[in-house]
């Protein structure tokens, strides 16, 4: 007949009844469904129902008989408390509130989910590969003096290892943001140089733990520089600075002076062979990558 209102949700009702082989000595058998009670379930033993608490008792999975079932009896259990109304839900309707915490595991996740929800491939979060390569890293490496004239321009060093008296870089990484701190000190006494390096060439840092990223006109910026020179180079007031150039792991240097003139930091002013004072130079930067 006609009703009013939504229809109504499916739904249907069980009783389930599960049998025991009976051998004379056995006394505890296991439920195939926990229950908390005695009277959750009716125990027939020879189709004679038994009573609750005093004839047998429930723990859980474990049904106790206080007497083993003679062999041959007719042993079984219907479980009463199993009994319900199963509804099929409409759609749309379950919310997060329904499920328990943590209870969807992968195994019902879709392989692949949508990149503006879950997806870490490369091409949108730079993630998939965290075994090797972890979005947060930290670590060192050794910085040092290159110039245009040595054996591979702005690669090579153009000191000897007994210049340097402190060589320290150390970076943080975070994605693909990359924060080096450099702090260099040449020894007067022992410095030379090496490789083609030579007083009045232009000077730079190189041993950047990471490529600057390949972008045409790309040249992330130092921090003010700080530096403790040989006072006979003139430097009484000017100011250092320094940028990262595309595709390479070095830094320009270079200082700025009355008038806007910007020029390249010459290799005599870290180091004078005639002279007696040890350099130091400090320095920050801050950079994009696109090495893994």
């Amino acid at each position: 007949m006609p009703y009013l209102g939504s229809t109504p949700n499916a739904s249907f009702s069980s009783r389930t009844k599960q049998d025991f082989t009976a051998n004379g000595s056995t006394t505890a058998f296991t439920l195939s469904s926990a229950v908390a009670s005695p009277n959750d379930i009716e125990v027939f033993v020879g189709n004679v129902r038994q009573e609750p608490t005093d004839a047998y008792t429930v723990n859980g999975t474990t049904l106790t008989m206080s007497e083993a079932p003679a062999t041959g009896l007719n042993f079984y259990v219907v479980f009463k408390q199993l009994e319900e109304n199963s509804v099929v839900p409409a759609n749309g309707t379950i919310s997060t509130a329904k499920l328990v915490d943590n209870s969807v595991t992968t195994a019902k996740l879709a392989s692949t989910i949508a990149p503006t929800n879950l997806e870490t491939t490369a091409s949108t979060f730079k993630m998939t590969d965290l075994s090797s390569n972890a979005f947060y890293r930290t670590g060192t490496f050794t910085p040092f003096y290159t110039t245009g004239g040595t054996t591979v321009a702005y690669e090579s060093d153009c000191f000897s290892p007994a210049s340097y008296s402190v060589q320290s870089g150390n970076y943080l990484r975070i994605g693909d943001m990359v924060h080096a701190s450099i702090y260099v000190r040449i020894d007067e006494s022992a410095a030379g140089f090496i490789n083609g390096g030579a007083t009045g060439e232009y000077l730079a840092f190189q041993g950047l733990p990471f490529k600057v990223k390949n972008t045409t006109n790309y040249f992330p910026m130092t921090s003010t520089i700080y530096y403790n020179v040989d006072t006979a180079g003139g430097w009484a007031s000017y100011n250092w600075v320094g940028f990262g150039r595309p595709d390479k792991k070095d830094i320009r240097l270079y200082y700025s002076s009355a008038g806007g003139t910007v020029s390249p930091v010459d290799s005599i002013s870290v180091y004078r062979a005639a002279g007696s004072h040890d350099s130091e130079v400090m320095l920050q930067l801050t950079y994009e990558t696109d090495e893994a």
